[in-house]
């Protein structure tokens, strides 16, 4: 693997690409340090204090269906957007909204307390946004930790 690896940075450009031909059993018999290779036994918070704002795809269908002061906000580029959105979700591809939070704000819902659920096509770029939709103001917006497939009709699948 780590072979594959340097051939693909050499290909790129990388001159100065060497690999450790004994790999992880013989850097781990000689005593040097490894990272997230064998359990600690302890806790790794990487949250920072923030609340998980990932809902599986469940989750998403049961919010979707309840329906009470609840929007999807699709993050997908316009070409994935046009082969199929849910009806009635706001489109704000996540480049813009990493461009200019405040520039996109306009087109989301003037309650603050709504809860806005963000989708993407696999759960990536919805997770990278919401913190800025959090800082915008809306408190109660979540991502779908998901791929998710959506038709012409509207209709979604995970």
């Amino acid at each position: 693997m780590s072979h594959n690896v340097a051939r693909v940075l050499a290909t790129h450009g990388y001159t100065n690409v060497k690999v450790f031909a004994g790999g992880v059993p013989s850097w781990k018999q000689i005593g040097m340090p490894l990272f997230g290779y064998e359990s600690s036994a302890g806790s790794f918070d990487i949250s920072g204090g923030k609340p998980d704002r990932k809902v599986t795809a469940a989750e998403f269908v049961r919010l979707v269906r309840e329906g009470t002061n609840i929007y999807v906000l699709d993050v997908r580029n316009d070409q994935e957007r046009s082969s199929g959105f849910i009806w009635g979700s706001i489109h704000i591809p996540d480049s813009a909204i990493h461009a200019d939070p405040s520039a996109i704000a306009y087109k989301l819902p003037t309650d603050k307390n709504a809860t806005i659920l963000i989708h993407c096509a696999t759960g990536a770029r919805a997770a990278g946004v919401v913190e800025k939709i959090v800082e915008l103001g809306y408190p109660n917006t979540l991502y779908l930790d998901s791929r998710i497939v959506i038709n012409q009709n509207g209709d979604f699948s995970f």
